[in-house]
């Protein structure tokens, strides 16, 4: 077993397991947010600005690395989770790094074992968010800040800063990473201006671009805090997530309370990292204080940051993907519970911790994948005629098409096309697009009068708390129907 204290064993193992692990777990586009990105994407790769852009084009550094693959490999589903897949693999082998910093060698390794095992960051390295990059683009700036405590080099809190701007071009909420370094950097320091003058740096270059492009240096900010605004203080928003509950219950909820959805992302990390910062509190552990206020603190502000302060309203939903970019911390924490056992105990232990994950993340993979399942079946039968569908469908079709516009694919709020053509009643859009936008297919859409030549059923969600009592049951069972009008 010599092997196995090999350097480079033990980096082949943890880096082709992590990436292996999220391949085999692929979810590719689901129909979301991820098309937003992709069709902005599309018109950077052709070399234009994309119109309208909205937030989501707004983030030129996501959508720019996105239009990349598409100009070089053409657009698809794989293409548009390159970026993802590359950033997390590169967080966690940056996780091994920066854990080595409070940890020993075999806690270190640990700790990057919990991240490439994280349900939310498997889940999402196969994506289309921008989460991932910029925890990793975070992270990269914590590794370079404690590198330049110890060397106090200049250049080091440069780069630190301009990874941290780098991050802002991901997601404009990056700039809360300044609460990780200042809780990571001691007493303040001249020098640590220098990481706001990176980050300013990268920053203004992106006002830069907006402002030959739209006119407005600070078109991100006004975009941003208009459509945010505007979700956040929604009727629907407001009425399922009030801002008390989300900060008093929600969030705690997500992350310790196993009978809650969204705890499946999360597993059990968040507790194993509180129980690692009460372990170093009690032991006035000096080494573990650094991530757990790296940590905390990004939480805490995620959770609370505000979108306006009159009336009160939280900047982001409560999305599992937000907090991202306190996984390596908490991993942190986790970890040093685990390697401070005794060893009969922290094998047992950690088997569970790698259960769960590994549970987690199947049941987040058989969800993401079923939100496109219809349409992907669809493209593999409906390659010969134009299509009509739900909006959600034909813009998914479009990509797996690779934007090529070979054939006529028509929303149903478009004129048909002449001639025949197929029809792909995809339930399980017709559904998401009634529960969150309000909106119905036309009369008659559902049901030509005839019967479908294809007709699959598309297997609901799985219920965690079936789960966890040892049965597979899953809720909402959807219908697919092709039909072929003449």
């Amino acid at each position: 077993m010599r092997f196995w204290h090999s350097p480079a064993f033990r980096w082949g193992a943890l880096l082709g397991g992590a990436l292996a692990w999220r391949l085999l777990l692929f979810i590719g586009a689901q129909g979301s947010d991820d098309l937003a990105y992709s069709e902005a994407a599309r018109s950077l790769a052709r070399g234009s600005f994309p119109a309208n852009p909205g937030i989501h084009g707004a983030r030129l550094g996501y959508v720019g690395a996105i239009g990349f693959f598409y100009a070089v490999f053409g657009a698809g589903t794989f293409s548009l989770v390159c970026v993802n897949l590359a950033a997390s693999v590169a967080e966690v082998a940056m996780s091994r790094i920066v854990a080595r910093v409070f940890l020993d060698d075999g806690a270190a390794w640990l700790a990057a074992a919990l991240v490439a095992i994280l349900p939310v960051h498997v889940f999402h390295a196969t994506e289309a968010h921008p989460d991932v990059p910029a925890a990793a683009l975070t992270t990269l700036s914590v590794l370079l800040f404690l590198r330049a405590l110890k060397s106090d080099s200049i250049r080091g809190f440069l780069l630190s800063g301009a990874a941290l701007g780098a991050a802002h071009w991901m997601k404009e909420s990056a700039f809360l990473g300044f609460a990780a370094l200042a809780a990571l950097g001691g007493r303040p320091r001249p020098r640590l201006l220098v990481v706001v003058a990176g980050f300013v740096a990268v920053v203004a270059l992106e006002s830069a671009l907006f402002w030959a492009a739209t006119g407005d240096p600070l078109y991100r900010v006004h975009t941003v805090r208009a459509m945010q605004s505007g979700i956040m203080s929604g009727e629907n928003y407001l009425q399922s997530t009030p801002t008390f509950r989300r900060l008093v219950l929600d969030v705690p909820r997500m992350m310790f309370w196993p009978g809650e959805g969204s705890f499946t992302f999360f597993a059990l990390l968040p507790i194993l990292a509180a129980a690692g910062a009460a372990w170093g509190w009690k032991r006035r552990d000096a080494a573990l204080r650094g991530p757990f206020l790296w940590g905390f603190s990004l939480i805490l502000l995620l959770a609370i940051w505000p979108i306006t302060l009159v009336p009160y309203r939280p900047a982001m939903v409560a999305f599992p993907r937000i907090f991202l970019v306190a996984a390596v911390p908490m991993a942190i924490l986790a970890a040093s519970v685990c390697r401070r056992l005794p060893l009969k105990r922290t094998v047992p232990l950690f088997g569970v911790v790698v259960a769960c994950a590994l549970a987690g993340a199947l049941v987040l993979h058989s969800d993401g994948r079923r939100e496109s399942a219809g349409a992907r079946l669809a493209h593999s039968l409906t390659q010969d005629l134009p299509v009509v569908s739900d909006p959600r469908t034909v813009q998914l079709l479009a990509l797996y098409d690779g934007y090529s516009l070979t054939r006529p694919l028509k929303s149903w709020i478009d004129p048909a096309p002449p001639g025949p053509h197929y029809r792909v009643v995809n339930g399980v859009w017709i559904r998401n697009l009634w529960t969150w936008d309000g909106i119905r297919p036309p009369a008659g859409f559902e049901d030509p009068g005839f019967p479908p030549i294809r007709a699959e059923t598309v297997a609901g969600r799985i219920r965690l708390r079936s789960l966890l009592r040892g049965r597979l049951d899953r809720v909402g069972d959807e219908e697919l129907r092709i039909y072929r009008i003449p």
